[in-house]
């Protein structure tokens, strides 16, 4: 008993020693039932399809600024059209999230591309890399993640390509988000907490890497 007294005296005493969470970013946990869930399954699908069907289109909008009238056009023709090829067990293909929709495209077109690790080094992240090339009105938090996710990308490009080889809220993506939360907590823009969904912060890296391993503005 006493060394069950003690042991439970150190644990409480680890605990209590141990950090707390920084809040100013979610802590993005794992949800199981989330991992291979059909919505995101569908999403990726499409994603997937639209790079090889429609790579016009997909080459367009990553080339668009946030909110532009190109991005808007670009979208229309990527997702609308009857008997779309990419659109499966649904007649419709909506994305409400903007930054969600370019992620996805970005990361099948960089994977497509069999990219290599090694040769993704960091660079400085210049204030203006990130900025200045349009931002989505009344979305405050999309547009401070993008910038966040350009920073990140370009302190540890080599972990971003890491988290994108996992399947979507699988633990080896946990993994790669908890190594790059300090690069994130770094890159963090003013402005308060971020308020990202999981999904969306996945979708704003890859974007990000997409950009930066063709040497192009993280626009």
């Amino acid at each position: 008993m006493p060394a069950r007294a003690a042991l439970l005296a150190l644990m409480l005493l680890l605990l209590a020693a141990a950090p707390a969470p920084d809040e100013r970013l979610p802590a993005w946990d794992q949800w199981h039932t989330n991992e291979g869930n059909q919505t995101i399954r569908t999403l990726r699908a499409f994603g997937n399809c639209a790079v090889r069907v429609r790579a016009a289109a997909v080459a367009t909008l990553l080339a668009s600024g946030p909110g532009s009238a190109a991005e808007s056009a670009a979208v229309a023709a990527l997702v609308e059209g009857e008997n779309h090829p990419c659109v499966y067990q649904t007649t419709r293909m909506t994305f409400r999230s903007r930054p969600v929709l370019r992620g996805i495209v970005a990361e099948f077109a960089y994977n497509g591309g069999h990219p290599d690790r090694h040769g993704l080094e960091p660079r400085p992240f210049a204030p203006g890399d990130g900025a200045g090339a349009g931002q989505w009105p009344d979305a405050p938090d999309w547009n401070r993640g993008r910038r966040l996710a350009a920073c990140t990308v370009h302190r540890d490009p080599r972990e971003v390509h890491a988290l994108i080889g996992f399947n979507h809220d699988s633990p080896g993506e946990t993994r790669s988000l908890r190594a790059l939360r300090p690069a994130m907590l770094a890159c963090l823009p003013e402005g308060g907490p971020l308020t990202l969904s999981r999904l969306a912060i996945r979708a704003m890296l890859a974007e990000a890497l997409f950009h930066f391993a063709r040497g192009e503005p993280s626009i």
